[in-house]
């Protein structure tokens, strides 16, 4: 079973996709889902923002986007409790297990910023032995996003599972859901 997973990133007020991230990742899998070679297209992000930005999870942001451009919403998987790169992948692999029957191999494709894909693989790797395919997207972060990344990239080497001190600290800074 090919899967193609999208994380959200940056949403803009209120509740529109960041054409800085979120809207380029979504764009590049439409492409790749119109190629006719996905079965299930996986979209994870919760409420990262204040209600000022966000009131609706990123993921659901995104899945009215893909459906009112043809994906059909049975062929959709939503996860929308996320708040970090750790979370859209623990949580992303628990709904597809109970979505999806266990005896199917999963063959898994990341659509994302090349730094994030790069901290995707080394946690998907890391925690489920899954060996995603990386459709890695170059735009421009600015210098501190770049060297933000490095250092997320270097913390999810260390953190395997998400669970030490920082990744905690940065889960509770965007905890906005109701």
């Amino acid at each position: 079973m090919q899967i193609l997973f999208v994380p959200s990133g940056g949403i803009t007020p209120v509740d529109q996709l960041s054409p800085a991230n979120t809207l380029q990742r979504c764009i590049k899998a439409l492409q790749l889902w119109q190629n006719g070679t996905y079965h299930i297209l996986i979209l994870s992000g919760g409420i990262c923002d204040p209600p000022s930005i966000q009131r609706t999870a990123g993921a659901e942001i995104m899945r009215r986007w893909f459906v009112e451009r043809g994906v059909p919403e049975k062929r959709i998987i939503t996860e929308s409790h996320s708040r970090d790169t750790y979370e859209n992948i623990i949580l992303s692999v628990r709904l597809l297990k109970n979505l999806v029957p266990h005896n199917q191999t999963h063959h898994w494709t990341v659509v994302s910023q090349w730094q994030r894909c790069l901290r995707i693989w080394i946690t998907l790797w890391r925690l489920h032995r899954i060996r995603p395919k990386l459709q890695m997207l170059r735009y421009p972060i600015g210098i501190r996003g770049f060297l933000k990344e490095c250092v997320f990239i270097a913390y999810h080497l260390y953190d395997r599972d998400g669970n030490k001190y920082l990744a905690r600290k940065n889960r509770s800074r965007r905890s906005f859901a109701s």
